[in-house]
């Protein structure tokens, strides 16, 4: 679970740092298909929205990223939210 939530807190830093829209703008492309779709169906599953994500991450970007890092960490517990969440990640540190 650690893991989890570190791996949650590396993600929101990489997406809240600097040029956060240009890796927004980099992410759609991957979000438009099918893995975004997967990951609309694991925010459900894990018991949050997609409205409940935005609001979170607002709080992020106003520096309370608590919620935003318990939302992305329960998506990296599934193996196939790990996947998709890797292939993110990966597409931010490019």
């Amino acid at each position: 679970m650690a893991d989890e939530k570190e791996r949650a807190a590396k993600a929101l830093e990489a997406l809240m740092g600097r040029d956060a829209r240009g890796k927004l703008m980099k992410l759609l492309p991957l979000l438009a298909g099918e893995d975004g779709k997967r990951l609309m169906g694991l925010l459900y599953l894990s018991g949050s929205s997609p409205e409940k994500l935005k609001k979170a991450m607002e709080k992020a970007a106003a520096g309370d990223g608590s919620e935003a890092r318990e939302i992305i960490s329960a998506i990296f517990q599934n193996p196939e939210g790990e996947r998709i969440l890797t292939k993110l990640l990966a597409v931010l540190e490019s």
